[in-house]
């Protein structure tokens, strides 16, 4: 993180995906932005009733999250 510079940048820019509640508690707790992944075993509801800022069918949903390519 430190090479690309990410370091420096407010943890509320990062955003953290997982399939877990506990993906999405750690994403909360570190004030980012949390986005839970229907792709494990959790349903939406316990990834929403544990703060999930965005729930996804899958991760080829992230890049929409993202907005317009910085290339």
């Amino acid at each position: 993180m430190r090479w690309s510079g990410a370091a420096s940048r407010p943890f509320a820019a990062w955003l953290a995906a997982g399939d877990t509640v506990v993906d999405v508690q750690a994403a909360n707790n570190a004030g980012a932005t949390s986005v839970g992944v229907l792709t494990g075993q959790t349903g939406r509801g316990p990834l929403e009733a544990a703060g999930a800022d965005h729930v996804l069918d899958s991760i080829a949903g992230i890049p929409g999250l993202l907005g317009p390519s910085r290339t």
